[in-house]
């Protein structure tokens, strides 16, 4: 059992580019329980920068400045697990043969389209949020900034996204043709993956409130989802699919913010 430190920081390194000192990758199996927080962290610093670019800025170059801001801070590994992901599916193949594609450094027409829908997204959803306050939550009353609304939604984004991540482990087996699926195999028991949902549903609903709650529900529906595709396309979880699941729930929540009313 690794101190709680050093977990932490292999759960940052897992989900960021920022330095934590995190040793090698057997640190990543009892990282398991910490991304949901390791996200709120992450996701804090993506809606610190989104309030000032938006506050500061003309609109749509206030959205558009935060892409390279995203890239920045989260690196390229779970938007190229989507374009690996999207190159496998527009394929032909058995399930190893498209364990086989996910592993090809390349990326194709189907990869590329989908890094670029994910971008643009990125722009037009933070360019579509309230600029103001934001959904009513219980950890508001202490932090007030938590009710300005470019700023909470990246932090709710990211850790319902992460969230996700734990609830796909639960839903599909990894599989064998993975890197990633030998490094966190050792992790990922039913205590790891039962504390990073309550961890998760709990930080949510705090920091949130409901639009919180919509965001984890959303995130473990995007789980389901990648599941499902993880099972009968593919030979089980990669890092790939995982990245995929990431982006996407990251994706459906800012859609949930920038289109649902009745959660801000």
């Amino acid at each position: 059992m690794l101190p709680l430190r050093v977990s932490f920081r292999a759960a940052i390194t897992f989900l960021s580019r920022i330095p934590s000192g995190a040793g090698d990758g057997s640190e990543m199996a009892y990282a398991l329980p910490w991304f949901p927080v390791a996200g709120l962290l992450v996701g804090a610093i993506l809606g610190f920068a989104a309030a000032v670019e938006l506050r500061f800025l003309p609109l749509l170059l206030g959205a558009f400045l935060f892409v390279p801001t995203y890239f920045l801070v989260k690196g390229i590994l779970h938007t190229d697990g989507l374009a690996d992901t999207m190159d496998a599916l527009a394929a032909h193949g058995s399930p190893k043969e498209r364990d086989e594609i996910l592993r090809d450094p390349h990326i194709g027409v189907a990869g590329a389209l989908a890094g670029a829908v994910f971008v643009v997204g990125l722009v037009a959803l933070m360019a579509s949020l309230p600029n103001g306050t934001g959904p009513v939550a219980p950890a508001a009353v202490l932090f007030p900034p938590l009710r300005i609304a470019p700023f909470v939604v990246p932090m709710v984004a990211e850790a319902a996204a992460t969230t996700g991540i734990a609830a796909t482990f639960a839903m599909a087996p990894l599989s064998p043709h993975s890197r990633l699926a030998r490094a966190l195999l050792p992790g990922v028991t039913p205590p790891r993956l039962a504390a990073a949902l309550a961890t998760g549903g709990v930080l949510l609903a705090l920091v949130g409130g409901l639009f919180g709650v919509a965001a984890f529900v959303a995130s473990v529906g995007v789980a389901g989802v990648v599941a499902v595709v993880a099972r009968r396309r593919f030979a089980g979880l990669s890092g790939d699919l995982l990245g995929a699941g990431h982006d996407l729930a990251f994706l459906l929540v800012l859609v949930l913010a920038a289109g649902v009313p009745w959660l801000r």
